[in-house]
């Protein structure tokens, strides 16, 4: 029997990846180059910051052949994404989330992005998840499915069984 289930944030409840692919396509685009949302949903989706070995700043200035400051292209980066970043869940998310408590499932929000920017995004939202959700988050996870839930079951002292895992698909945007 289902005891709880487990949700990834990124991806699945709150869409993050837009407004990330969305600032650099527009930083490459201003500098006469195009980032392919190939290489980006092969390199970047589905990973946690930092763990691909894909620098898109690398990447634009081997296309332009120009250097530029790294925090000023960071910083602006940065800006543009903020107004990017969404006021909701994603569609299907609330429902999702008021399923699980009407069936009386335990639920936790488990990432690899850090809490803190899990707790900036949720406080955004009109409609945020209860505040007694739980959140795993651990930016130097690898196998979110693994640890982090693992963390969660130790915890509540379920049995792996007892606990459903959803996840976004890796093809992301």
């Amino acid at each position: 029997m289902i005891r709880a289930l487990l949700l990834d944030f990124d991806g699945l409840l709150y869409d993050t990846e837009s407004s990330a692919y969305g600032a650099w396509e527009q930083l490459y685009a201003e500098r006469g180059v195009h980032l392919s949302l190939r290489t980006w949903v092969g390199e970047v989706i589905g990973r946690p910051p930092g763990s691909s070995g894909f620098d898109p700043l690398a990447e634009l200035e081997r296309l332009t052949g120009e250097r530029f400051d790294r925090d000023a292209v960071l910083a602006e980066r940065d800006a543009r994404r903020a107004v990017m970043l969404p006021h909701h869940l994603m569609r299907g998310a609330e429902a999702l989330l008021a399923g699980a408590r009407d069936a009386g499932l335990e639920t936790a929000i488990v990432t690899s992005n850090s809490l803190v920017n899990v707790q900036r995004h949720l406080a955004r939202l009109p409609n945020r998840p209860a505040k007694n959700q739980q959140t795993y988050a651990d930016r130097n996870c690898h196998a979110k499915a693994c640890s982090l839930c693992n963390k969660f079951n130790e915890r509540r002292m379920l049995e792996t069984s007892s606990a459903a895992v959803v996840k976004e698909q890796r093809a992301g945007l």
